[in-house]
């Protein structure tokens, strides 16, 4: 299967299903891709596409005073690589379309990326509406009051990375850089060297299976890291001017809004007239910015890993599995360290008692995870003792939450200086943990190669005489 050149091996998008795929039928989704993209065939040579991005950065870096060698390799990637674009299939929908994603590792720009980000993140987490995950989500809903009559209901940004316009989201990140009292505390760097790197980092190129090489004319690339606080930049501009402003004629109807990424959780006390007469004046705004919308059906709305419902004029939540969830979660007799495959159960058993509200649904969740990780080879034991400790456990954690405590442990480090990175070895690798600890070094086990990793390979193979040192600065 791995060298029929007549099929593309690929995952799904949800869950951990391998897709095997006609290649003229990928090829021809993934064109299908491009076409609703704002992307550009281009005749341009891969080597000297990335000649020019890499002296692009390397030319500010030296305008910014960087000139120290070390220093600059910081930020720059010594043999970068065209990003390279590849479907996950969504096997859970009607002609089992793909998602496209682009990865950018070791593109000319990815450490760059990596301490922008660093940088932006702090304006897009004060965003009114931001939420971090769902954890934050349920924390947010805590003490909110609803009514029987109330909608509740969710906002799908279709298509959200590529249709943010680029010119507009840097014209507010550059506003917004100018207002943040915090900058200097993050970074020496001043605004506008930090507006030029980042319009280097958004110029992208990737090339597809066949080998073509597009341009992405407007829209934040999918799979960069600075795309991310980007949107959420842009979106709350977008937000504070046309879903809170005074000047919005129906926002007394609006009782709640938060978003997470592209997904929007609301309750409108109005008519659904006027909530669709308000999600179709947002539609409006921006041409490529559309809103898709999901309302409550029987009382109940799924957000997140969430579920939703109203009682007693609180919000009442459970957690929510798709339909499509395969239950499969990582096998007991896998190569992986005993304290990684427990922490996966404990995961969940936290989340269950986080999220659950009522106590029938706690129950519930509980014996599902009880019979989902026996079946995945647990030890019958050893889940139900993870699980009956979780209660003692899990109440302390309530009970202390919110409370500001200060606990110095003694003797304990903090972090390790050096960390050392090798394949998982049953047997072995916990005991050379153990006697690194002891010499301060921390021990992380390095992902091996799996019959997934060896079968599934989106990315074109580069040659030899490809791999070249010009780009070292």
């Amino acid at each position: 299967m791995k060298e029929d050149n007549s099929i593309i091996i690929c995952p799904a998008d949800k869950g951990k299903a391998v897709v095997i795929e006609d290649k003229d039928v990928y090829l021809m989704k993934t064109q299908d891709q491009i076409i609703e993209g704002d992307y550009t065939l281009t005749t341009k040579s891969e080597k000297s596409i990335l000649r020019r991005l890499h002296r692009k950065l390397m030319d500010q870096l030296v305008s910014m005073g960087i000139t120290d060698f070390k220093e600059q390799r910081m930020y720059t990637v010594t043999g970068p690589v065209m990003a390279s674009m590849a479907l996950l299939i969504k096997v859970h929908k009607k002609n089992f379309p793909g998602r496209a994603y682009v990865s950018q590792i070791d593109d000319p720009s990815y450490y760059i990326c990596k301490d922008l980000t660093r940088i932006l993140n702090p304006l897009d987490e004060k965003g009114e509406s931001f939420l971090q995950d769902t954890y934050h989500f349920k924390d947010s809903i805590k003490d909110l009051e609803v009514q029987d009559t109330d909608w509740m209901g969710t906002l799908d940004i279709v298509g959200m990375f590529p249709n943010i316009p680029v010119a507009k989201t840097l014209e507010v990140v550059k506003m917004e850089l100018e207002r943040d009292e915090t900058l200097s505390g993050r970074t020496k760097w001043k605004v506008d060297d930090i507006m030029k790197l980042l319009q280097i980092s958004i110029e992208t190129f990737f090339k597809t299976m066949d080998g073509k090489i597009y341009f992405q004319r407007d829209g934040l690339p999918i799979g960069k890291s600075i795309s991310k606080p980007l949107a959420g930049i842009y979106m709350h501009w977008f937000e504070k001017n046309f879903v809170f402003n005074d000047d919005n004629s129906l926002k007394h109807c609006l009782k709640f809004w938060k978003r997470q990424v592209d997904d929007v959780f609301f309750i409108w006390k109005g008519t659904k007239d006027e909530l669709e007469v308000f999600v179709w004046h947002l539609n409006g705004v921006e041409m490529k910015i559309q809103f898709k919308m999901e309302l409550e059906r029987e009382g109940f709305l799924p957000f997140l890993d969430v579920g939703i419902s109203k009682s007693g004029g609180k919000l009442i939540t459970k957690v929510y599995r798709k339909p499509t969830h395969t239950q499969q979660y990582i096998n007991w007799a896998s190569n992986h360290p005993k304290n990684m495959l427990l922490g996966v159960l404990k995961g969940l058993i936290h989340r269950a008692h986080v999220l659950c509200d009522l106590k029938e649904d706690l129950l519930e969740e509980l014996a599902l995870l009880k019979n989902v990780f026996i079946s995945n080879g647990y030890p019958e034991k050893l889940v139900f003792k993870t699980i009956e400790e979780s209660w003692a456990k899990e109440t302390l954690k309530a009970v202390l939450c919110g409370i500001e405590q200060e606990v110095e442990v003694e003797g304990r480090k903090k972090e390790f200086c050096e960390v050392l990175h090798a394949p998982y070895v049953r047997g072995f690798s916990e005991g050379l943990g153990r006697k690194l600890r002891r010499l301060g070094i921390g021990y992380v086990p390095k992902r091996g190669e799996t019959i997934f990793t060896n079968v599934c390979k989106l990315k074109q193979k580069i040659e030899l005489e490809d791999w070249k040192t010009w780009c070292i600065p």
